[in-house]
């Protein structure tokens, strides 16, 4: 594995300057231009300091890690932890590809840093190590783009980007899980070796995440592991994630392993599989949320796909030391063809608020297993009679008709406009009920939109 400490790159900082373009210290350049753009390769362990500006756009070349953490099969540290931060500005894109799925030829006459052809089933993504930190500045009229690489290079956008090009984007923290019998010193393998995360510490920070859009991840690491579009594993309290857009992802929109995350303003649209994954003793606020599945015709027997799947965990004892219990409030869930709404097991505990769902063809609720189940001023369409939800009280039950949104707008008349219960309860603990009061905020509308759209500046492609 490749690793560059940025403090010690002084003679490759000036052999890169002296090139026809000047990558940031310890990248060097791609020999292609992507979407007009200069770029440089982002590969390999990253410690220090690393800033991405605009000027330039990025490709990820294999596992890319934030931060150096190496352990052994046993778990144990057989290196000092080296951190890193890495501070992403307003603007940038960046573009991840397994060279096995290129289809346009992005990675013709490169090669990887030890001068091998660029070529194979390399495994590419970003992981975030839970002794660094993440600072995605995107703004509105400038967010960050983590794509496909397919076609970047030509002159017309190619029609080739498909959901499983790359990886994802994995971010690891110190908060609980309740996989490990004690929290202090807790140490867990992240999936599809994609690093370390857990501890503690709930009120972790991870460093900012705002405004960033992550298309056709969720390449698929074995027979049973593929990565999601955003892993929050263990991901705490002090994490800022704001404005995060996670679409065409063969796996999960975002998945939540433990951890006691805040997030506001969620959008998930036409992934492969679920939209909202938690799991692990996942204790998360989010609030203004929108999943949007797509159309499935060629679902079979073995249809898996939720707008929102969670549990606790498999061992009873894991979840009384630590019981999974996510709240969504002002959430929006739209279906589409052979579709379903909340798969709820494994004794989770789960509470939605707020929010409204339609368009759920197969069902739109199956609580098997859940421990606790919390719907309150909700509005739901078009569900069966015999669906779990109609036994939750103080919600709305409507045909689509009578919903009246497009998209996941509301229009006039629309009883979303109105209706929105005030939440003075959030968790049994204590600091997670000050940090989620804190966190909320007070609304009239019911779903995820009230006057302003604040999904207009995510770029849908279809």
């Amino acid at each position: 594995m490749r690793f560059l400490k940025f403090a010690a790159l002084v003679s490759l900082s000036t052999m890169i300057a002296s090139a026809a373009m000047a990558c940031p210290s310890g990248l060097r350049p791609f020999n292609k231009q992507l979407e007009g753009k200069d770029t440089c390769v982002l590969e390999g362990t990253y410690v220090g300091n690393l800033e991405l500006s605009s000027g330039f756009n990025y490709i990820l070349l294999g596992p890319v890690f934030i931060g150096k953490e190496v352990r052994d099969a046993n778990l144990n540290l057989v290196e000092p932890i080296e951190p890193a931060t890495l501070t992403v500005a307003a603007g940038v894109k960046m573009f991840g590809l397994n060279p096995e799925k290129d289809k346009t030829g992005v990675w013709s006459g490169f090669t990887m840093a030890n001068g091998q052809p660029v070529q194979g089933d390399v495994k590419t993504f970003m992981s975030v190590t839970r002794d660094s930190r993440i600072e995605i500045l995107g703004k509105e009229t400038a967010p960050v783009l983590m794509t496909s690489a397919q076609g970047a290079h030509q002159a017309t956008p190619a029609a080739e980007k498909q959901p499983g090009d790359w990886g994802g984007l994995v971010i690891s923290g110190k908060a609980k899980s309740n996989k490990c019998t004690t929290f202090a010193d807790c140490t867990l393998p992240g999936e599809a070796d994609t690093g370390y995360y857990a501890g503690d510490d709930d009120n972790h920070s991870s460093g900012v995440i705002q405004y960033l859009q992550v298309e056709y991840g969720g390449d698929r690491i074995d027979d049973e592991k593929e990565l999601n579009g955003i892993t929050f594993n263990a991901v705490g309290l002090g994490t800022v994630v704001e404005n995060i857009a996670v679409l065409y992802n063969s796996d999960d929109c975002v998945e939540f392993f433990g951890g006691a995350v805040m997030a506001r303003n969620v959008f998930c649209y036409k992934g492969l599989d679920d939209g909202i994954d938690t799991t692990d003793g996942a204790r998360i606020f989010l609030q203004n949320g929108i999943v949007v599945n797509g159309d499935y015709p060629n679902a079979g027997a073995d249809n898996d796909r939720h707008a929102v799947e969670a549990d606790s965990s498999k061992s009873d004892a894991a979840s009384l030391r630590l019981r999974s219990h996510p709240m969504l409030v002002n959430f929006t869930f739209i279906g589409g063809l052979n579709t379903q709404g909340f798969k709820l097991r494994r004794g989770t505990d789960y509470t939605i608020v707020n929010s409204a769902m339609t368009g759920f063809d197969l069902w739109c609720m199956d609580p098997t297993g859940a421990n606790l189940l919390d719907l309150y001023t909700n509005v739901f369409a078009d569900c069966n009679t015999a669906d779990p939800v109609k036994g939750q009280n103080n919600n709305d039950f409507v045909t689509a008709t009578d919903m009246k949104v497009k998209g996941w707008i509301p229009e006039a008349g629309s009883p979303l406009t109105g209706g929105a219960a005030i939440i003075e309860t959030f968790s049994d603990d204590p600091n997670l009920d000050e940090a989620f009061a804190d966190f909320y905020q007070e609304v009239e509308y019911r779903g995820a939109i009230g006057a302003n759209d604040w999904t207009t500046w995510i770029q849908i492609r279809d």
